[in-house]
């Protein structure tokens, strides 16, 4: 109990003591459980579960977009969470790079190299560590450290739905927080046995953006008692904090060109290079490769009224 207690207030102090008040906030992968504080929701994956425990959250504003290519101007949130996202990535110097230049502080978590050593997951492709104040990461030669001691931790550890507690009992060990502001300092390892074979490691389908059917049937508002009392929570957390979403449409940009976007009826539109990105139930899809599927759609795009800037209910 002593351990998620702790745990929690230290929540609260990143809630409220490193994000500014009024500051809009940003979440990179948000998945299923958003951090309270996040303003904004922006995920890749809108469908695939395969690096998550379960389905998109969708209970405040969210926009389709890629952690590579950001479709947000520079400097445009005062704050960007990111959290157990970098470990899944090839290229997560790059990803840093695209955080600090849309937000001017974040906070980043990963597992820690004795994490990944004990329960490590096949979608986790680094072993991380703290570096002279910045994240080293270090390719892992394979997906599982050794699946002797996975075996024994997940059947006699963390069998029977311990895996909350063990986590909150041992986060300084098993989590790195890394809270950053202006930059985020990244090192790169080199493979000292010779290139990683990167096939052997598992990851979420890389299929096209989504269509209007697909994004027609995404649920909107938090599901289960459960998530609607972590929605409630959150709703509570940004009015205390005075948080919002209000200046959205203002911090979008084209992910190609990264010009500023001009909301039409159902789309947004970069004037500069002409790319047209697809609205569906009002969630804004700007990745690459959406560009201009508001032009050759056949059907008419859902409505956008449904889920604007505010917070679902």
């Amino acid at each position: 109990m002593i351990p998620k207690l702790k745990h929690f207030l230290h929540e609260l102090q990143v809630n409220f003591t490193h994000i500014p008040r009024r500051g809009m906030v940003l979440e990179i992968g948000s998945g299923d459980q958003p951090f309270p504080r996040s303003d904004v929701l922006c995920d890749r994956f809108v469908f695939d579960n395969t690096e998550r425990v379960g389905d998109l959250v969708v209970d405040r504003p969210l926009v389709v977009g890629d952690i590579y290519d950001l479709p947000f101007r520079g400097g445009a949130f005062d704050f960007v969470i990111c959290h157990h996202v970098l470990e899944h990535l090839d290229a997560p110097e790059a990803a840093a790079a695209e955080l600090s230049r849309v937000a001017k502080a974040g906070s980043i978590r990963v597992p820690s190299r004795l994490s990944e050593k004990l329960t490590g997951s096949v979608y986790h492709r680094w072993f991380i560590s703290r570096d002279d104040g910045g994240l080293l990461f270090e390719p892992k030669a394979a997906p599982v450290f050794d699946a002797e001691i996975k075996t024994f931790m997940k059947t006699r550890v963390l069998g029977e739905g311990r895996y909350a507690a063990f986590y909150n009992r041992f986060r300084q060990e098993v989590e790195i927080e890394q809270l950053w502001k202006g930059s985020i300092p990244v090192t790169i390892a080199q493979d000292a046995g010779g290139s990683v074979d990167r096939s052997q490691f598992r990851a979420a389908t890389q299929a096209g953006a989504p269509n209007w059917n697909e994004i027609a049937t995404l649920k909107i508002g938090a599901g289960g008692f459960k998530q609607r009392a972590r929605s409630t929570f959150s709703r509570f957390v940004r009015a205390v904090a005075g948080g919002s979403s209000a200046r959205l449409d203002a911090a979008l940009a084209c992910p190609v060109c990264k010009g500023p976007l001009v909301r039409r009826e159902n789309a947004y539109e970069c004037e500069p290079c002409s790319c047209v990105y697809p609205v569906a139930q009002g969630v804004p899809v700007l990745l690459k490769e959406a560009a201009n599927a508001a032009l050759h759609e056949n059907r008419p795009a859902p409505p956008v009224e449904s889920f604007r800037h505010d917070d679902a209910h």
